[in-house]
């Protein structure tokens, strides 16, 4: 490919783009203000307990992981026994994007980069899916900061980086609906990319991503009688083997020792004392100091999670979907996505 040729499309690309980029810029500097003024190695943006845990993954990753029998086992922990880190919660994607990071920086910039970085490429990605949807690029970009700003998300990103890491979910139903759309075997592998891409920035992420892909996979494939189309199937095909390569990676693993899963689960099962009531959904972030003299008492009503990490989906987010589901143009994928 010509010079030329990448420099007229980067030139198309930021004509197409550059603003909706340079806002969500603006917006990610604010929302984490101000993380973004103190990156350095002086100031940690700590949001939980589990910040120094991230660290350690990413340490322990650049320094020791390549040098143990297994990625999956550490003798830096419980010496001289070592410990199985099957089950841990180690983001492999975060991990990764961290330690190319510190090769310009020291370990708590790039862990902060990190933070900004995911809430930047998740509202970006959100755009990306919404614009071929919308004649406005402003309700594509508004998708984009509902989204990719959401307060919980937002809540979350100080402590749990791998958490906020949503890019991959938007773009693999973006690349979902180019394959069926026009039949295209790359873009159906893409998706799959994407799925794993999920599956290694977090199991929770992985999870949401199937459950939010699963139901969008379907209804490309029975809408309009899809799945009768022979030209379609090679492209499904390369995306159920790839999405099945790369989850079979990530989760072997962790199915290897039925026995540690299971405890493991039973730990984590904490569900009489982190419930959420339904209200905390639609109540206003107890975060927000305007709003928390009013919210914070009945957070804490309900367990340890709801007082502290907020459920709060966004009135500007409900009011959009409810809009949404009254919509009779193109109602069927209006449904869908909202």
């Amino acid at each position: 490919m010509s010079k030329n040729r990448i420099g007229s499309g980067l030139k198309a690309w930021l004509r197409r783009d550059g603003l909706a980029i340079a806002l969500y810029a603006l917006v990610t500097i604010l929302m984490t203000y101000p993380l973004f003024f103190k990156l350095g190695g002086d100031w940690l943006a700590l949001r939980d307990a589990d910040t120094y845990m991230k660290l350690w993954d990413n340490w322990w990753l650049q320094t020791f992981a390549f040098k143990e029998p297994s990625l999956f086992f550490t003798d830096m922990q419980f010496h001289p026994g070592g410990l199985d880190l099957s089950h841990h919660s180690i983001s492999w994607s975060v991990a990764f994007l961290a330690w190319g990071l510190t090769l310009v920086s020291d370990a708590i910039t790039a862990y902060n980069l990190t933070i900004l970085i995911a809430l930047f490429t998740t509202a970006y990605a959100t755009y990306l899916l919404a614009r071929p949807f919308t004649q406005y690029r402003a309700a594509a970009w508004l998708a984009g900061a509902i989204y990719g700003f959401a307060p919980y998300i937002v809540g979350h990103s100080g402590g749990h980086p791998d958490l906020v890491n949503l890019a991959p979910i938007p773009l693999a139903v973006l690349f979902l609906f180019q394959t069926f759309r026009k039949p295209s075997v790359p873009a159906g592998l893409g998706a799959a990319l994407m799925i794993g891409l999920a599956a290694f920035n977090s199991l929770y992420i992985m999870v949401f991503a199937l459950l939010t892909i699963g139901p969008v996979f379907l209804f490309l494939l029975l809408n309009e009688r899809r799945w009768k189309q022979k030209e379609i199937w090679p492209a499904v095909g390369g995306f159920l083997l790839l999405s099945g390569l790369l989850l079979g990676i990530r989760l072997i693993p962790i199915f290897s020792n039925i026995g540690a899963l299971g405890e493991a689960i039973e730990q984590k099962y904490t569900a009489n004392v982190n419930q959420a009531d339904v209200i905390s959904y639609i109540l206003p972030n107890f975060f927000n100091p305007l709003f928390s003299p009013y919210t914070r008492e009945n957070a804490n009503n309900y367990g340890i999670m709801n007082g502290k990490w907020s459920a709060y989906l966004g009135l500007v987010a409900l009011a959009l979907a409810i809009t949404a589901l009254t919509c009779k143009k193109q109602r069927k994928i209006t449904w869908l996505m909202t």
